[in-house]
């Protein structure tokens, strides 16, 4: 991952899921951003808006323009160390999806726990425009639920809200994923919160 910085169990299901690239053939996938600090973020933005305002763009313009695929500091998946833009080459591209390594992703991701995030069918509920190479760790289950269901992450969400809970068997384990506000509440043979 060309020493990107990631949260622990991000970092070792990509390299999980990146060992098993390698054994099926899939040579070339490069981890481009990783984490990114606040001011690092801040920074990304505001240059992006400067370039459009250079090019006689309002202030106001430019930031809406840039905040579709540019999330403002504070609010971007990779300030969290779980979200990762891969290409095969050394930048971002909607060509990804096609790539050995995109279509593999696409198909196995989820068994890692990685979901594409901002998938452009989606953008009027996620707010951001297609980004073919940004994924983002879930962990298992909730990627292959978001998978199975064709759920971005706030279609997700939304359900889970609505109904309080999902089930989802597979040949290991039968997954019960609850929705609480209160992190105090207990559950019969919980994992995670």
């Amino acid at each position: 991952s060309n020493g990107m910085t990631m949260r622990a169990e991000t970092a070792e299901a990509f390299t999980r899921m990146y060992n098993d690239m390698l054994k099926d053939g899939v040579t070339s996938c490069n981890v481009i951003s990783a984490y990114r600090s606040y001011s690092y973020q801040q920074y990304l933005v505001d240059s992006k808006v400067e370039q459009r305002m250079a090019n006689g763009m309002s202030y106001q313009s430019a930031y809406n323009q840039v905040t579709v695929s540019t999330a403002p500091a504070g609010a971007s998946e990779h300030q969290l160390g779980l979200a990762l833009d891969l290409s095969t080459s050394s930048n971002s591209s909607q060509n990804f999806a096609k790539t050995a390594a995109g279509k593999w992703i696409a198909q196995h991701g989820w068994k890692y726990g990685f979901i594409r995030r901002y998938d452009g069918s989606k953008s009027s509920l996620t707010g951001i425009i297609n980004e073919a190479w940004h994924f983002r760790y879930v962990g298992v289950p909730h990627a292959q639920i978001m998978v199975e269901n064709n759920w971005c992450m706030e279609e997700y969400i939304t359900y889970l809200q609505k109904n309080g809970s999902y089930t989802l068997s597979n040949e290991e384990t039968t997954y019960c994923v609850y929705w609480t506000q209160d992190e105090s509440a207990t559950y019969k043979n919980m994992i995670d919160i």
